[in-house]
C-alpha cells in the first residue's frame, strides 16, 4: 500500500509527539473504510443476524467469538516470530499462508471443545484443550444467561482483532518489511486493545 512508504518516512523523522502505538497508527488511514477490520466484522455481524433462528444467531456469536479469539492469538505469535526472525520474515509469511486449511480446521477443533466446556457449565470430561479452558470459563455467565449482546459486542471485537492482525501480516508487511521493526509485544497488545473497543463501540 502505497501510503504506508510516505507514513514510515514520517514515523522516522518525528523525533517528539509519536503515536502511542505505530500499529495502530497504520489503520488510521483507511479507518472509515468498508475493508477496515470494523467494517468487515460488522458485516459479518450483520449476515448473522439475518437467520430468524435466535437461538442459531447466539450460538454463532459465541462459535465465532471463540474462533476468532483462538485465531487472534495465532496471529500474535506469527507477527512476533517475525520480529525475532525479519530475514525470514517473507518465507514465514508465505509458509503460514500455505497451511491456513489445516490450521483453520485445528481452531475449529479447539472451539467446539471449549464451547463444549462452556455448555456443561465448565464441566470437561477431557480433551486436547483442557489445560486452555481457563480462558473462556469467564464466558459461562453470558452464555447461561443467553445474553446476545454480550456475545454480540465479543463477537465484534474478536472479529476486528482478528482483520486487523489478518491485514498485518499479509497485506501491510510484505509491501512494508519495515514494519517489522514496530512489532513488539506492547504494540501487539496496544493493538488488540484499540481494535476491540473500537469494534464494540461500533457495535449498533
Amino acid at each position: 500500500m502505497a501510503f504506508l512508504n510516505k507514513f514510515l518516512g514520517q514515523f522516522k523523522a518525528k523525533k517528539s509527539g509519536q503515536p502511542d502505538n505505530p500499529l495502530v497508527a497504520l489503520f488510521k488511514p483507511y479507518q472509515n473504510d468498508s475493508d477496515s477490520p470494523p467494517c468487515l466484522a460488522k458485516n459479518g455481524r450483520d449476515l448473522i443476524l439475518e437467520c430468524p433462528d435466535k437461538e442459531e444467531v447466539f450460538y454463532a456469536f459465541v462459535e465465532d467469538a471463540i474462533f476468532s479469539s483462538l485465531y487472534a492469538t495465532v496471529y500474535e505469535q506469527m507477527l512476533l516470530s517475525l520480529a525475532s526472525n525479519p530475514d525470514l520474515a517473507l518465507q514465514l509469511i508465505d509458509n503460514f499462508g500455505k497451511h491456513q486449511e489445516e490450521r483453520e480446521q485445528l481452531l475449529w477443533q479447539q472451539t467446539h471443545e471449549h464451547l463444549q466446556f462452556i455448555q456443561s457449565n465448565g464441566q470437561c470430561p477431557g480433551c486436547s484443550c483442557c489445560e486452555n479452558h481457563a480462558d473462556v470459563i469467564d464466558l459461562i455467565p453470558a452464555f447461561n444467561e443467553f445474553d446476545m449482546t454480550f456475545y454480540q459486542e465479543l463477537y465484534i471485537g474478536m472479529q476486528s482483532i482478528q482483520f486487523a492482525m489478518e491485514q498485518l501480516l499479509y497485506e501491510f508487511i510484505p509491501d512494508n518489511p519495515e514494519l517489522i521493526n514496530l512489532i513488539d509485544s506492547t504494540n501487539i497488545f496496544g493493538l488488540r486493545k484499540h481494535f476491540f473497543e473500537l469494534g464494540a463501540r461500533n457495535c449498533n
